[in-house]
């Protein structure tokens, strides 16, 4: 494309052609994960609802693994971020989100393979909290990334 359509593009809000290039490069790498993620989120749905009918309130041991898994999909989806370069603010912001989002799976993790109370309830805390950080930086990265940032 030319210099002039670049210009004209930006001033009229949308993104250079290169800019778009970059957004479904990073759209693309965090997606890849999507299928897995998903899995993982209704297989615990599906643990957590038979629980309830049956009253057992019990955490089966297939919980752990689909967490670690949940964990394990974050950091892949992390890698994918770190093998592109494309020089935009929200690449490293989404980074960052997937790392406080896999903190938060391990410390998910840590407290349902532990039965003190006090473990417990301190991966819990640590829990949300990174839960919070990924979520204030994934919202960040997901505007840079709409601007082109």
């Amino acid at each position: 494309m030319t210099t002039w359509f670049d210009k004209r593009a930006l001033s009229a809000g949308g993104l250079t052609p290169d800019q778009q290039r970059k957004v479904r490069a990073i759209e693309n790498a965090v997606a890849a994960s999507d299928r897995a993620v998903k899995d993982h989120l209704i297989s615990l749905d599906t643990f957590e609802r038979s629980a309830i009918k049956a009253k057992t309130g019990r955490v089966t041991a297939e919980w752990p693994r689909r967490i670690a898994g949940l964990h394990n999909e974050a950091l892949r989806a992390r890698d994918r971020l770190d093998r592109l370069d494309t020089g935009l603010r929200a690449q490293s912001r989404l980074r960052a989100s997937l790392t406080e989002l896999a903190s938060a799976f391990d410390a998910w993790h840590s407290g349902l393979s532990s039965t003190d109370t006090d473990v417990v309830e301190h991966a819990m805390a640590r829990m949300q909290r990174h839960y919070t950080n990924a979520g204030r930086l994934g919202k960040s990265g997901l505007a840079d990334l709409k601007a082109g940032r």
